[in-house]
Formats: C-alpha cells, structure tokens, sequence
C-alpha cells in the first residue's frame, strides 16, 4: 500500500470514527429529548405562523384527551373556547406589532391564561408561556408553548371570588353597624 493510500485509508478510519460519534451523540440528545417530552406533565407544543400544529407532546392526552395526531389536526377554533381564540389572537397582532420594531428583544415570551377545548366537550385552564422560534435571522417562524393545568387554581380563585362577593353584599345592604376591629 502506497503512502497516500494508507493517509488516504487513515482519514477515512478518522471520519468513520467522527461520524461514529456524532451519530451516537445525536441519538443520545434525541432519546434524553424524547424522555423529556414524553413524561412532561405539561404540554409542549410548537405551531407554524398561521397557527398549525408541528409538534405537541404525548401529555395532550391526559390533558385534554386528544391524542398526538388529533391534537395536532386542530384549528385554534377546534382547540380553544371563543373567547380564548380571540384573546389569542390579539396577543399574536401585539407580538408581531413588536416584531416590527427596530429595538426588540429576541428571546422575549409571554405567559397567558387559556381555556381550552377537552376530547369529553369539558374545559381547562391552561397558563401558556409563548415565544416565537426563529430561523438563522432571527425571523419569526413558529410558536413554542409550554402549558401547564391550572384548572384547580382557577376554581379556588372563583370560590374566592364568590365568597367576597357576598361578604361585600353581606356588608352593603346590612342595617346593622359592622366593623372590623385589628386585634394587634
């Protein structure tokens, strides 16, 4: 074997090797990724521009009972109630509006509160944080989420709500003289 065969034959051992490894560190990014994403309590999704599904994580089921693929078919109108759709949209048009500033902050997100559609015609209260994945200019190209179940903290907040409300009208339409005395 010639010098240059053998250099020849010497670098192609170095980039099988190279390669080797690349390969198996990908696989192991993919399957910690996979790990993640599978076993997340909260649902992470990812949206194109004009709101179609990309990706969603297998946590969808449990909350909302869709699977991966009906969930990933849905239109916002098919995914949140009404009012959540329109709240949704508005937040859109103020993101892209900033979008269009000179001075902007590129790894900015914003968390909101959404109701969304269940399998079994019930709702749940998602808190949503967003941020826009963007490509090698730094162009807006989709829509990360990360949302997480706050349908129980919803409920306790209600019962407060309610709760006050009728202490307030307990308290305006008392003939009584009520007061509040601080013990301290």
């Amino acid at each position: 074997m010639s010098r240059d065969q053998e250099d020849l034959r010497t670098e192609q051992l170095r980039f099988q090797s190279l390669a080797g490894d690349v390969s198996r560190r990908l696989h192991t990014s993919e399957a910690r990724y996979r790990l993640l994403a599978e076993n997340a309590s909260d649902l992470v999704w990812v949206r194109d521009m004009n709101m179609a599904g990309i990706y969603t994580s297998p946590s969808v089921e449990k909350i909302r009972g869709f699977s991966v693929e009906e969930a990933l078919a849905q239109t916002a109108d098919e995914m949140m109630t009404p009012a959540s759709v329109e709240f949704t949209r508005k937040v859109l048009a103020e993101e892209l509006a900033i979008e269009r500033r000179e001075q902007k902050d590129l790894s900015r997100s914003r968390a909101i509160e959404l109701e969304l559609k269940c399998k079994d015609g019930s709702t749940v209260w998602v808190e949503t944080n967003m941020r826009f994945l963007r490509d090698a200019d730094g162009k807006p190209v989709a829509i990360l989420g990360i949302s997480r179940d706050i349908s129980k903290r919803k409920r306790i907040e209600e019962k407060l709500r309610q709760s006050e409300e009728k202490y307030r009208l307990f308290a305006e339409n008392a003939s009584d003289v009520i007061w509040v005395r601080d013990m301290d």
